[in-house]
């Protein structure tokens, strides 16, 4: 199919420039994937030393580059429009910045293709496979995207609605459910209980009926009542939320407030007034309350749980089994993610694969030994995949990227090459 040349040869040019949408790097993943040669030119363009080496190699050599890119041209039958992007024996790119060559060809489509090209007129041994894998892009179909879940909101009596993928948060009033901006998207029955589920990929926000707002992380769920009850302000969380909870006055004693009961696992956290963070995924050994303002207590099955673990601000209990442990914590890092940011401060490699595998909705498989190796830093949330996988090239660690069960979910295979320390 010639009419997709130029489109793998822009996911390659994107590539790069590391402008690729997650959907165009599975898409090139999936082009790779059709044929070894076609895996070899994605590899050799990934490892951008080498690649950049050989752009220094072609710089070096001296030959008339108008004639041999018109020798290229004619060869491929390419009709290339701006002929202005080729001066007379003038060197091709300017190796001063990694990051700004591509700007000499901002807007030519075939550039990848010609740079292969010349590899294969300047130095075979660097060419041969590499125009082969070219060639095979040619007559390559090229993937469709990949399907995206969208929030969804289960009733008590089990049906769901699809909420609106522009809208990022609801809230509830008088026995109402609105989006943010007002529009109304369902009127329940009084106490009604409804599960709002966040899929990979993204977060959401909620306003229940006390005032009080949650904001759920990525793959995780929240049942709640579109109405508390008086006097009784419980829900239920499955994954990861930041709480801010707004004080209520019981209407029995004005004297006193009325508790708000977060359950989670066979775990739950009471609080008045505060602000906290629950971190509680079914893959994860372990659930983890933050405290962020005013005070929560934690509790559970177990002779210390049974009486209540308490928090002040800064603290942090980590709970498996029976089992409770506090400990200062960084609350930058524990609620980056409600603030749109990774941020890893000494966080172990398969904790850090966990985040991104919820948040860019991939599964994550391992060739080899986990890693040992522990990450630094801070990326934003908005970042395409391929900027944020620039992690583990720093690491010395190889990966790649699939799709399966009929291109509907994506794989992120661990390749792991390291001689680690015993």
């Amino acid at each position: 199919m010639h009419r997709n040349r130029p489109q793998i040869i822009d996911l390659l040019q994107r590539y790069l420039r590391e402008e690729l949408t997650e959907e165009q790097l599975f898409m090139l993943q999936e082009w790779a994937d059709l044929h070894p040669d076609n895996q070899k030119v994605l590899d050799k363009v990934a490892d951008h030393d080498l690649f950049f080496e050989d752009l220094r190699q072609f710089q070096a050599t001296r030959v008339d580059t108008k004639r041999t890119l018109q020798h290229v041209l004619e060869k491929q039958n390419i009709d290339l429009e701006n002929k202005e992007l080729v001066g007379n024996k003038e060197p091709l790119v300017s190796m001063q910045s990694k990051r700004n060559w591509w700007g000499l060809w901002p807007y030519a489509a075939a550039s990848i293709l010609l740079l292969f090209g010349f590899f294969q007129q300047l130095n075979p041994q660097y060419g041969d496979t590499l125009w082969r894998g070219i060639q095979q892009a040619f007559v390559a179909p090229i993937p469709q995207g990949l399907e995206k879940q969208g929030v969804t909101l289960t009733l008590s009596d089990g049906n769901s609605i699809q909420l609106d993928d522009a809208r990022h948060a609801i809230q509830m009033i008088d026995n109402h459910i609105y989006y943010e901006d007002g529009e109304s998207i369902l009127q329940g029955n009084k106490f009604q209980e409804v599960t709002i589920n966040v899929p990979r990929g993204e977060q959401f926000q909620v306003s229940l009926s006390d005032g009080s707002t949650v904001m759920l992380n990525a793959e995780s769920s929240l049942r709640y009542p579109v109405v508390f009850p008086e006097g009784d302000r419980k829900v239920a969380l499955t994954g990861e939320a930041y709480f801010t909870i707004a004080k209520k006055i019981d209407p029995q004693d004005e004297k006193s407030l009325v508790p708000f009961t977060v359950d989670f696992e066979h775990y739950n956290v009471q609080v008045h007034g505060t602000q906290f963070n629950i971190r509680s995924y079914g893959d994860e050994s372990m659930s983890k309350v933050s405290l962020v303002t005013g005070k929560v207590s934690v509790h559970g099955d177990g002779e210390r749980l049974n009486k209540g673990v308490f928090l002040k601000p800064g603290l942090q209990a980590s709970l498996q089994g029976n089992q409770a442990k506090v400990r200062p914590v960084n609350l930058d890092q524990e609620i980056a993610w409600k603030n749109g940011l990774f941020t890893f401060d000494n966080k172990p490699f398969q904790d850090v694969m966990g985040e991104l595998a919820r948040w860019y909705d991939i599964d994550v498989e391992y060739q080899g030994a986990v890693p040992n190796v522990s990450f630094f830093g801070r990326v934003h949330r908005k970042e395409p995949l391929l900027s944020t996988l620039n992690l583990l090239k720093s690491a010395d660690i190889t990966y790649r990227l699939l799709t399966y069960e009929g291109k509907q979910k994506k794989k992120l295979v661990i390749i792991n090459k390291r001689k680690e320390a015993l």
